[in-house]
């Protein structure tokens, strides 16, 4: 490729390329990149956790927040068989084209579920972003059956140190308040209680370790080493398995 004046480039065809252009080439192919990864870092632990739930053959599984779909492929393999509802039209639409248009949906949960009864519903870092979490979990409760149905519902939790201090910080007005507020772990508990689950187990839970080139990656990567040496009640993120009482 040749170089012009000015620190333009000449692409191989001798077609003329800015620096402007070229940098904007760049920061695409790093995101390319990036989401590549990012993709598949989530299946890998996509992985870890369905082989540990133990799925069987015709189980019946709800993902409420499925956003890119990459936990249909996984369940499919054990012979699950797969629905995913999320409001963003981008991510359905993604998930649709990476993994087949069958099974997944864009709407709002519960309202537009159609679902009577399944053997588990999984979702990830959802119920803690939606105004009425306890309204939500009692809309779980009641999609779950009564004999071998659970739930898997992963949170983010305010008794974690550092969102402990980004919740002070608010407080004394140093930056705005969030939308979404971390609930504690005794919140999370009580929560679950009140929509009338049985919880089964608490334990932490890990996002995969690369979520993309960006703070937000570097800052989920430490958040993840720092559960390894938290008490679960303090870890970052909150896993709970649950079930009819």
């Amino acid at each position: 490729k040749g170089t012009l004046a000015g620190g333009d480039r000449m692409t191989s065809d001798g077609d003329q390329l800015s620096s402007g252009a070229a940098s904007s080439a760049v920061v695409r192919n790093v995101s390319n990149i990036s989401g590549k990864l990012t993709q598949a870092f989530y299946r890998l632990q996509g992985r870890k956790l369905v082989r540990s739930l133990r799925i069987s053959k015709s189980f019946r599984v709800f993902d409420l927040g499925s956003g890119s779909g990459f936990l249909k492929p996984i369940f499919e393999e054990y012979g699950a068989i797969y629905h995913g509802i999320d409001t963003d039209e981008k991510s359905v639409a993604m998930a649709r084209e990476l993994y087949g248009p069958e099974g997944f949906q864009c709407g709002y949960f519960p309202q537009d579920v159609r679902l009577e009864e399944v053997d588990l519903v999984i979702s990830l870092s959802c119920i803690d972003e939606v105004p009425d979490p306890v309204a939500a979990l009692k809309a779980i409760g009641g999609l779950i059956g009564p004999s071998r149905g659970r739930a898997v519902i992963a949170v983010r939790n305010g008794s974690f140190p550092a969102y402990s201090l980004k919740m002070l910080v608010e407080r004394v007005g140093f930056k705005r308040p969030s939308l979404v507020r971390d609930a504690s772990y005794d919140c999370w508990i009580e929560r679950m209680k009140e929509a009338g689950l049985r919880i089964v187990h608490v334990s932490p839970y890990y996002r995969p370790w690369f979520t993309g080139f960006s703070v937000s990656g570097v800052k989920n990567t430490l958040y993840r080493i720092a559960n390894w040496v938290l008490p679960t009640r303090y870890c970052y993120m909150l896993q709970f398995s649950v079930a009819k009482p």
